[in-house]
């Protein structure tokens, strides 16, 4: 029991992680189902402990072997990477030499109204997601030549700034 809440089944073990600092298992709460639920190798609660040395000397079956999740997409990876100040960008942009220029030159060949979009854009949105399609838009122009992935790169030199 934990804090008045009556567990009535704890099954499927399995490691949470490679180190086998956690387990994650299904368990039955009365009244609400079945839920995932976890306890760790550091667990302060006394169920917790309880349940880390029941699960240790196998009384809630064997523990099954911790499986990775899968590598993300590099669509998913895009999606993951952090938001940028407006700074950040500006400052990636004028370390690469002319990149400045050619990103001018870039929306100035664009038709309107996505010329001034992107000029509104760059110039005033505070932050800036890497999915944005801006971003691969004006660096895949012929002027620019960036592939996604350089330009993923430098949006990682951008994040790392101190």
């Amino acid at each position: 029991m934990i804090d008045n809440v009556l567990i009535t089944k704890v099954e499927n073990p399995r490691w949470h992680d490679s180190e086998h600092f956690s387990i994650i298992c299904d368990v039955t709460v009365e009244g609400l189902g079945k839920m995932p639920f976890s306890v760790g190798h550091r667990t302060q609660s006394a169920y917790g402990r309880k349940l880390w040395q029941e699960f240790q000397d196998g009384v809630h079956g064997s523990i099954a072997a911790f499986i990775p999740p899968p590598a993300l997409s590099i669509e998913e990876a895009r999606v993951m990477m952090p938001t940028l100040a407006r700074w950040r960008v500006h400052a990636a942009i004028s370390l690469v030499p002319g990149l400045r220029e050619k990103i001018g030159a870039a929306i100035e060949a664009m038709p309107e109204p996505e010329k001034t979009i992107s000029q509104s854009k760059l110039d005033h949105v505070e932050n800036y997601s890497r999915i944005d399609p801006l971003f691969d838009r004006i660096g895949g122009t012929p002027e620019i030549g960036f592939s996604p992935e350089d330009i993923d790169q430098l949006w990682e030199t951008a994040a790392a700034f101190t």
